[in-house]
């Protein structure tokens, strides 16, 4: 099984999705950390600018049986430097999910079925390459991938108006039915593999990936020159601290064009995910990009996040007991839309 390539893809693109308006704290200018995390943990930071105005306030308001599909492309270059050699591999993941709007309960909960519609993968390395699209799978057995047991699946969240994730359902299911139809979960990998998946399709990385990638939209109006600032903290998927700040570009036409910094940060205090027996995956650096919020709905209806990365994986020898340090880079783009119409899904 290629460790990397099951690690990799998803943790960037997790990442990647992560720069979306949070909650706003006015006159709160620390940045407390959260100890013991086992999921992600939003922190408000109060340093803001008060811009213009002609403001609105952003919330989440959706109606019953609307349906809706998120396309996410993730495009990557991972370097590892091994022995003063590069290793070099190019990557471009594609998630298509249908969310469908089930209920809205009288509190303004909102709880949404989301499935995995599509899922494609390419990759290159100096070994060759690897391709998957589960739209045009391959002959026989799939690929000892856990993107070949995503298309299909489902599970279920409960959104506040203001995006948080209240609570999910039908996790547990979604991860038996992977086990059940990878040939990677079985033989001498099944323990790695069951853990990698687990470490980013359990209830705790299911939730920090919704975290990430759904808005949490500050209590108050906001208009151009805005600015506010957040702090996640990630304790699956790659543990991480991203510290945010957002400034409203401009509203048009009900739309709302928000710019994002992100700084991405270890996170100390957690277990970083595994790349490999023994092996702890450590990344720093930056993040920056545009999204646009339709201002009826308060989707997030599409997003340009460009990030470079770097730090080290870092493995223990069985021999020595002693941590070998791996140089890694990650740099990429990811872009994601949103079609509320999903018979337009390409």
């Amino acid at each position: 099984m290629r460790r990397d390539g099951i690690v990799l893809p998803l943790l960037v693109a997790a990442l990647g999705c992560g720069d979306s308006p949070p909650t706003d704290s006015v006159g709160d200018s620390s940045l407390p950390r959260t100890t013991g995390a086992a999921s992600s943990r939003r922190e408000p930071r109060g340093d803001e600018k008060v811009g213009t105005t002609g403001k609105t306030l952003l919330a989440l308001r959706l109606e019953e049986g609307q349906t809706f599909v998120l396309q996410s492309t993730t495009q990557q270059t991972v370097t590892k430097t091994v022995d003063n050699r590069e290793l070099t591999v190019h990557q471009t993941v594609v998630l298509h999910k249908r969310q469908t709007v089930e209920s809205v309960e009288s509190d303004g909960v909102t709880i949404i079925d989301v499935e995995f519609l599509r899922v494609k993968l390419n990759e290159v390395t100096a070994q060759g390459k690897r391709v998957y699209d589960s739209d045009n799978p391959p002959e026989g057995p799939p690929p000892p991938t856990p993107f070949a047991s995503l298309a299909g699946r489902h599970y279920t969240k409960h959104v506040a108006t203001d995006g948080s994730i209240v609570k999910l359902e039908g996790v547990d299911r979604l991860l038996d039915e992977m086990f059940e139809t990878n040939p990677a979960d079985a033989g001498p990998t099944r323990k790695l593999y069951r853990e990698l998946v687990r470490s980013y399709f359990d209830a705790a990385g299911i939730e920090d990936m919704e975290q990430i990638a759904t808005p949490i939209f500050p209590p108050r109006e906001v208009g151009t020159g805005d600015v506010w600032m957040n702090r996640i903290v990630i304790g699956s998927v790659m543990p991480a601290v991203l510290v945010q700040t957002y400034e409203v570009v401009r509203r048009s036409g009900g739309k709302t064009i928000i710019s994002v910094k992100t700084d991405v940060e270890p996170n100390d205090e957690a277990d970083p995910v595994l790349s490999g027996p023994d092996a702890k995956l450590v990344l720093s650096g930056r993040q920056t990009g545009m999204l646009t919020v339709d201002e009826k709905t308060g989707l997030t209806i599409a997003k340009t996040v460009h990030q470079d990365l770097s730090g080290k994986s870092s493995v223990e020898s069985p021999d020595d007991r002693k941590a070998r340090d791996t140089p890694i880079t990650v740099r990429g783009t990811t872009k994601l839309e949103i079609v509320l119409d999903p018979s337009t899904d390409e």
